[in-house]
């Protein structure tokens, strides 16, 4: 299965933290499932930084590096797709990165890995 994790859970997953569902870290550490990770999370994970809402324990490059290299996580780059899949969706929130990352999983054909329960609302498979 395509997974595309939220920008919270990528966090969360780094940070080895216990907020992770144990339903998540079975599929985070399941050699058949694909993991991919959005570029929109990546620049949401930078702009947190900049402004001191997060804290990160290595550079966010090589924390990416690292996971890629470590558990096979992929990036997954915005297309024109992705754009037009935007114009479509239902507005339930105005959070851009969540939105991008809805328009992604639709088209795609991923589920989404989130807590996030606004997420959920949208047409697109969630898991926690």
């Amino acid at each position: 299965m395509k997974y595309l994790l939220d920008t919270p859970v990528f966090l969360w997953w780094v940070g080895d933290s216990a907020k992770l569902s144990p339903r998540v870290l079975d599929l985070l550490k399941g050699i058949d499932n694909e993991i991919y990770f959005s570029l929109a999370c990546v620049r949401e994970i930078q702009i947190k930084y900049q402004i001191g809402r997060v804290d990160l324990p290595a550079p966010l490059m090589d924390i990416i590096q690292q996971q890629h290299k470590q558990n096979g996580f992929m990036i997954l780059p915005m297309n024109l797709m992705h754009m037009q899949a935007l114009t479509v969706i239902p507005n339930y929130h105005a959070d851009p990165f969540d939105r991008m990352l809805v328009a992604q999983a639709i088209t795609e054909k991923m589920t989404i890995v989130t807590a996030n329960k606004i997420i959920a609302k949208y047409p697109v498979n969630t898991i926690w």
